[in-house]
């Protein structure tokens, strides 16, 4: 594990690209000036992956120095934020994705009887992807699951349009195959964002109840990943070469007999 920041400064973008079997969890924003400094009444942050520009948080500076976020990118992204003169400042940690099972790769000799041995023994990862969606007004989001996947969300934030008046908090609602769950509640002033840890293993659908607002959905995917087949055929290869040397010995042996 090891630390990761960045600055992103005022109308600037900031782009990162993660290595391949690396995650980057970013921990939170904060401002790089007292807060007394700070003009402006809200700032928004945004994160783009894959072409897809979504709100990573909303907060008050000069009420608040930082913002906690929980955002897992194991892919190519950009980050931006509306502050008009001064930088924004990103901490998180980087880690490797790590097998499940940390067993040795290679069987004994007497354990890899059968090629059964070899795939039960071949390692298995844990794949993770940034997930992100946008839920707008009166729009139910559908997320469909794999057998064996999972999605963990982590973050929610909301943007509201219209007046002072219109501004109400906000429901945010899972459908699972038998019932309707709250998740959390929101509000545009007092509560923008709300970090989570909820875990999904089964389709499910996402809808709020802003009547002119949108929410931003972020977490990231699971999957128990296939056996590494790579792995597998060298193996195979491996005790093949173990017979072909042993019917060597043995033909060698019976021909000074």
């Amino acid at each position: 594990m090891a630390s990761w920041g960045c600055e992103v400064r005022a109308g600037e973008r900031f782009v990162a690209d993660i290595a391949e079997g690396t995650i980057l969890v970013i921990l939170k924003a904060y401002l790089g000036v007292p807060k007394e400094d700070i003009h402006e009444d809200s700032v928004s942050l945004y994160i783009t992956v894959d072409g897809k520009k979504l709100v990573a948080g909303n907060f008050n500076p000069r009420r608040h120095s930082e913002q906690r976020l929980c955002l897992s990118i194991d892919k190519k992204f950009s980050l931006t934020h509306t502050l008009r003169d001064n930088s924004l400042y990103f901490f998180g940690v980087t880690h490797e994705k790590e097998p499940e099972d940390k067993k040795k790769d290679k069987p004994t000799v007497e354990e890899a009887s059968s090629a059964s041995v070899y795939s039960h023994r071949c390692k298995k990862y844990s794949i993770m992807s940034f997930w992100g969606a946008e839920v707008k007004h009166g729009q139910r989001l559908h997320v469909k699951l794999d057998q064996g996947n999972y999605l963990s969300l982590k973050l929610a934030s909301l943007v509201c349009t219209g007046n002072h008046e219109e501004k109400k908090s906000v429901c945010l609602e899972v459908d699972t195959c038998d019932k309707t769950i709250q998740l959390a509640r929101l509000h545009p002033e007092r509560l923008p964002q709300q970090v989570m840890d909820l875990k999904f293993d089964e389709d499910i659908i996402l809808s709020h109840d802003a009547k002119n607002g949108t929410l931003y959905l972020c977490g990231f995917q699971k999957d128990h990943a296939c056996m590494n087949i790579h792995l597998f055929m060298n193996l195979i290869l491996q005790r093949m070469k173990q017979l072909w040397l042993l019917n060597v010995h043995v033909y060698a042996a019976r021909s000074r007999d």
